[in-house]
């Protein structure tokens, strides 16, 4: 959805999570799929794909994503394979990524890291946060045939 690199299922917008602007969420967001922040967060945001803060958006707290798109205002720690800090965007807070990218006018202000070995997956084993619930299996017979 945000990168022309991507295939044309993930270009599908139903494929996205959109939190607009005016949206207040506190507390813990999954997301298998892309992301589009617009509105608030505070708390901790996991995303599988990319994760993109919004010009209007401010997150506070932890953000754990496979890229991050920074067009507003993060204040906490990103964990990302790739982070990008746009022209408008702003970040307060630490950063574990293997590729950081600042455009004029971005702003960062705390430690970049190279990204740890045990974080390169959003979802890795070394994240402490509670594995996604399994569907059940089911078996169904049917008793009149």
């Amino acid at each position: 959805m945000f990168s022309a690199k991507n295939s044309a299922s993930k270009n599908d917008p139903s494929n996205c999570t959109l939190l607009s602007a005016g949206s207040v969420l506190q507390g813990e967001l999954s997301l298998p799929s892309d992301c589009r922040i617009d509105g608030a967060i505070c708390g901790k945001v996991q995303c599988t794909q990319t994760l993109l803060v919004g010009q209007s958006a401010m997150v506070q707290g932890e953000i754990r994503a496979g890229k991050i798109l920074v067009y507003g205002t993060v204040k906490g720690l990103l964990y990302a394979t790739e982070i990008e800090i746009l022209a408008s965007g702003c970040v307060d807070g630490d950063i574990y990524a293997d590729s950081l990218c600042i455009e004029p006018g971005g702003r960062f202000t705390g430690e970049s890291h190279t990204l740890p070995a045990t974080s390169r997956q959003p979802h890795s084993a070394a994240d402490n946060s509670k594995p996604l619930p399994q569907k059940p299996n089911t078996l169904a017979i049917d008793i009149n045939s």
